[in-house]
């Protein structure tokens, strides 16, 4: 798209990309403005996010500043942007926190005639392969006023984005995703219904190959529940200290009052649905759980989806506040029974759970999924070992990594987090260094990778995490619990957790306890080969059956209404 240069709005019109910064990767967008009359209107797209043409408010404009806002979306998110050489910067605003974000233009797009451009309409399938692994990809390019455009889904990283196509011809393509770091670049050429070349992100490359389909890929899994769905879903907001948590409450048909789950996500950032290679297991397990006569209340965590605040900032106080406001939430629902709320945290959320029970005579139960019974340096270590090990990688290897996590641990809980970040520089510029040379990206790339590992880690959530012990909390809960794990689980292992957990329960005094190890899954509860993390997105099942009876079955047998 050619930039207008007429002074006023027309000198916003067009497509732009850029990125805010929300203090631990930067976060790549994608702004498109058009005249609407005598109004300037437009749409963003957030790649990492999965969101796409969410529409925005123009409040301000004039021939060198704008102030827009994302519609519909809590926290208020507002642009206050300046032009000034070509590009929009100033500063992004969300439920009370301040970041810097900057846009430029967008390349326009290759010219190409309607000959060309019909070769490629469609849907296409097929794979990226970055080592050891084909990763599923599908592209499709649709004719918008005789520009060609393309939206792509990666299902094993539940990404669904788009491509900026910056050179077509009849024999070969070559489009960019938009938005995410290390600038991810297909080089492709044309041949019947073949699209295959290179792939390249982060000045690595690899190959690719496409396949004309009949259909859009399908992102679904046997267990996603489809609509319409037999109870009620209802899209909720709610606050948390100053920011805004957004989730879905399913209800059961009939009257209530209803028992209620509240769901707790594992590590990291994750939505309401906790998607993880193509899996939805909060979606399964909220289906079955409502099904099964009880409300289910699921959020997205801080920083994602319609939920503010930023989730590397908060500590483990931070987020069972959030847990607590869920709670304090559901008791003003006149369709739940606040005396019959309880708790279920998959992984990390089998950490947050006991500890909200501590805080809240609210919880009246408490189910861990793969929740650890120790440290999370412990869980960590055990995790690396597995993991490394299951690679092929050498004691010495594994003893190094070891090494790094003791020290990164110490220097966390010294608060020395300038040391804390040095050591996570040298461990990540060692690895590259021992990478081939195919392996290795460039400077630039490196860097980019740097900074958002050591930004990752030194923060006050991966503190928490790290140091984190389950123990004192764990002692303390006298609800009734059920915690089951895995037997092929490498993230969080069974042997490590069961006996501790055990162990604490006992010392509360906690006389309804269940603790099963199902053999032959792994840490999403699927059934697995080896457990290893490559294979979650090549399992269709999201949940094992076997876990749904045994979650569904425990609940009515205490909860249920009558």
């Amino acid at each position: 798209m050619i930039f207008a240069l007429a002074q006023g709005q027309d000198a916003f019109v067009g497509d732009w990309q850029g990125e805010i910064g929300p203090g631990v990767l930067n976060l790549g967008v994608v702004v498109h403005f058009s005249q609407d009359g005598e109004k300037l209107s437009g749409t963003i797209d957030i790649p990492a996010q999965g969101a796409e043409a969410m529409p925005l408010n123009v409040a301000e404009v004039n021939d060198s500043s704008a102030v827009f806002s994302i519609a519909g979306v809590p926290g208020d998110p507002t642009f206050n942007g300046t032009l000034v050489d070509g590009k929009i910067s100033g500063t992004f605003s969300q439920s009370g926190q301040d970041f810097e974000f900057s846009l430029e233009p967008m390349s326009a797009d290759a010219p190409a005639g309607p000959a060309t451009i019909e070769a490629y309409l469609g849907n296409w399938q097929g794979t990226i392969d970055p080592g050891d692994l084909d990763l599923v990809v599908g592209l499709t390019f649709e004719d918008r006023d005789g520009i060609m455009q393309g939206a792509i889904q990666i299902p094993a990283q539940s990404f669904d984005g788009s491509v900026k196509i910056s050179e077509l011809t009849e024999d070969g393509i070559t489009m960019v995703i938009e938005g995410i770091p290390g600038n991810p670049t297909f080089e492709g050429r044309l041949e019947s219904d073949t699209i295959s070349g290179s792939f390249s992100q982060g000045g690595m490359d690899t190959d690719f190959s496409l396949q004309r389909s009949d259909a859009a890929i399908d992102t679904s899994r046997p267990q996603d529940p489809s609509e319409p769905y037999p109870y009620r879903a209802e899209e909720v907001t709610y606050p948390s200290g100053d920011i805004e948590i957004a989730g879905t409450l399913t209800l059961p048909e009939g009257e209530g009052p209803f028992p209620t789950v509240i769901l707790i996500t594992g590590s990291g950032p994750q939505n309401r649905n906790e998607e993880i290679a193509g899996h939805r297991p909060f979606l399964v397990l909220a289906d079955a759980i409502t099904k099964a006569g009880f409300a289910v209340l699921r959020t997205d965590d801080r920083g994602v989806g319609g939920t503010g605040g930023n989730l590397e900032e908060a500590n483990y106080d931070v987020l069972t506040n959030d847990v607590l406001a869920g709670l304090a939430f559901l008791k003003t629902r006149a369709e739940i029974d606040p005396g019959r709320i309880g708790l279920l945290g998959h992984s990390e959320g089998g950490y947050i759970a006991p500890l909200v029970a501590s805080e809240s005579d609210d919880v009246a139960f408490v189910i861990m999924m793969a929740g650890p019974g120790v440290t999370g340096l412990e869980v960590l270590e055990l995790q690396n070992r597995l993991l490394m090990a299951q690679a092929g990688a050498s004691e010495e290897e594994i003893a190094g990594q070891i090494t790094y996590l003791d020290n990164l641990a110490d220097a966390l809980n010294r608060d020395a987090f300038d040391e804390a970040k040095a050591l996570t520089e040298a461990e990540i510029q060692k690895s590259f260094d021992a990478a081939s040379e195919e392996e290795r990206p460039d400077e630039a790339s490196l860097a980019e990778i740097m900074d958002a590992q050591t930004s990752s880690v030194v923060t006050p959530y991966f503190k928490s995490l790290m140091l984190f012990d389950p123990q004192p909390y764990l002692k303390q809960l006298e609800v009734p619990v059920l915690a089951f794990y895995g037997s092929k689980d490498i993230q969080v292992d069974a042997e490590q957790s069961v006996g501790p957990l055990e162990s604490a329960l006992d010392e509360a005094g906690n006389t309804d306890v269940t603790i099963q190890v199902f053999d032959g899954l792994n840490h999403l509860m699927q059934p697995a080969t080896t457990g290893g993390l490559e294979e979650y997105a090549k399992i269709e099942t999201t949940i094992a059956p076997e876990v749904l009876e045994l979650i569904t079955g425990w609940l009515k047998e205490r909860f249920a209404n009558d």
